[in-house]
């Protein structure tokens, strides 16, 4: 820290703060509030407040990331003689009468533990918040008495006119500094720990089931919040587990073996019947995530990070590589001629149904942009797995595709692929698709209802034609397709990476997903339906 000599001869408590925040490199404190008119007193004074450190902050909020596994770490700084007699070792125990009043079990070499399974949990989390507590105090302690000591030498120094006591105070102050880094992180570790007890309370009562808790209980603490968007998005990835821990349970209770505290090996061997059964390393992948939010540690690590799992992944992986087909699936441009004809066309006379689907698939693969506008609004609170360096929260923009006037009749038939032409006349509510009949009209469908309408749409487009609709048809199929006809078409390569958010073509050629997002590309993609 660089040395400061203030000229200000003031010492009050507000200009000291402002020093010390000066010499911090913090930004300047705001002017101390007025006192409140209603405040009768005279003496009164309002005092200027400190800014918050970020330094400390940072460190206090190291442990919030897994809270879980937050424990207080013990110090050199910490250890007094005689803690335990003064309450700063740790929670205070049960006496033997109350414990066999609330019914738990008499024991003798260890603490008594709650006999509700709720209540312990939560006993459990508040005896380690009580705990950081104490080592801060202890820690506390450590810096008050070197404060004094500092003092002392102050004063010494001040009567004798000497620099003799420099190292030592140095010494002193770096010691400080090193105490108040400790009770940064054991005061964010009993805070951690607090909150894991809160949403112990509140997820007693939500009637969740235990990959629902495990995943909200794991999550990233929000400041302010008792679960906030990190646990709600934990627990809508928990939502996608739940049928692949309900596979293992019932395995489990075949082979009579607990699944939330079964060996290693009883996972693996599920893993290898799982690779039996011809499932993928990705699949098995999967199912492994599964157990590990709801499973015990093995052998101190979760069955996901154990070294045998990953041996064991690795294995899958060279035994049953992942298979890359090369050969489009479905024909592109027989789906998109077809759309140009009845009953896909006029749109004045198409069924609603059929108009969903059109819609669907033109926005889909490929995506159009700009102009007479459709947008799509981003939620803020969205995250993606992998944050690209160019991903950005804006709206993104849809144009019309070969709008009027036509100068030619190829133009003319490529607008009827138009995404905008196709929603003009329904673009009513708030969710882009709505379900189009039934009990549910006109509410938003889910993505499963979204996939099922293009491969529906694409069996309609091959029996229409008089082909044999493919076999095993997925919607994902229509990005690897779109993307390889946008690249043969001559969409530049850097407009495809863009458009898809990539920043490496690596993954393009391994994998061909990539979202469309510029101008060129989707004109390559329809303009295919040209040549039919």
């Amino acid at each position: 820290m660089d040395k400061v000599c203030p000229e200000s001869s003031d010492l009050s408590t507000g200009s000291l703060f402002a020093r010390a925040a000066a010499a911090a490199g913090l930004p300047p404190l705001s002017s101390p509030p007025k006192a409140s008119a209603l405040d009768r007193d005279p003496g009164s004074q309002r005092q200027a407040l400190l800014p918050v450190y970020l330094d400390f902050v940072t460190r206090l909020q190291k442990s919030w990331a897994h809270p879980k596994e937050a424990t207080a770490a013990r110090s050199a700084l910490s250890i007094l003689e005689g803690a335990a007699e003064h309450g700063l070792d740790g929670v205070s125990k049960v006496g033997t009468t109350f414990a066999l009043l609330a019914g738990a079990p008499p024991t003798s070499n260890r603490a008594t533990r709650h006999p509700n399974k709720k209540c312990r949990t939560n006993d459990g989390l508040v005896a380690k918040a009580y705990q950081s507590i104490a080592m801060a105090s202890r820690l506390a302690n450590t810096n008050a008495l070197l404060l004094v000591y500092l003092e002392s030498l102050i004063r010494d120094l001040e009567s004798k006119g000497s620099a003799d006591h420099l190292p030592e105070m140095i010494k002193v102050v770096d010691t400080v500094i090193q105490g108040a880094s400790s009770q940064a992180r054991v005061l964010g570790n009993s805070m951690a720990q607090l909150n894991m007890a809160w949403r112990h309370v509140w997820l007693s009562q939500s009637g969740l089931s235990d990959v629902d808790k495990a995943a909200v209980l794991e999550a990233a603490i929000t400041p302010g919040d008792v679960f906030g968007p990190k646990a709600e998005t934990a627990l809508d990835e928990a939502q996608k587990y739940k049928s692949k821990w309900r596979v293992f349970r019932d395995w489990c209770r075949v082979k009579n073996k607990d699944p939330l505290i079964c060996h290693i090996a009883v996972i693996l061997s599920f893993l290898q019947h799982l690779f039996v059964l011809g499932r993928a390393e990705s699949t098995i992948r999967g199912y492994l995530a599964a157990v590990s939010t709801v499973h015990d540690k093995c052998e101190g690590l979760s069955p996901g990070a154990h070294p045998l799992a990953s041996q064991f992944l690795r294995g899958v992986r060279w035994r049953r590589p992942p298979q890359k087909h090369l050969l489009p699936p479905w024909d592109l441009q027989v789906v998109l001629g077809a759309l140009c004809l009845p009953p896909f066309e006029p749109l004045s006379s198409i069924d609603l149904r059929l108009l969903c689907w059109k819609t669907l698939f033109l926005f889909s693969r490929p995506n159009g942009f700009r102009d007479r506008m459709v947008q799509f609004l981003p939620n803020p609170a969205f995250q993606p797995k992998v944050l690209p360096k160019m991903f950005v929260s804006k709206p993104l923009v849809l144009e019309a595709f070969h709008p009027p006037p036509h100068t030619s009749t190829e133009a003319e038939k490529l607008h009827n692929l138009c995404p905008v032409r196709a929603l003009r006349s329904l673009r009513t509510s708030d969710s882009l698709f709505v379900s189009y009949g039934g009990t549910t009209l006109g509410r938003a469908v889910s993505k499963q209802r979204l996939a099922h309408w293009i491969v529906d749409l694409i069996d309609l487009m091959y029996e229409h034609v008089g082909v044999d609709p493919p076999s095993r048809l997925v919607a994902y199929s229509t990005r690897g397709i779109a993307t390889t006809w946008a690249l043969l078409r001559g969409a530049p390569l850097e407009e495809v990476l863009a458009a898809a958010g990539w920043s490496s073509s690596l993954t393009f050629a391994r994998f061909y997903r990539l979202n469309l997002a510029s101008s060129a590309v989707p004109s390559s993609v329809l303009g295919a339906a040209a040549r039919n």
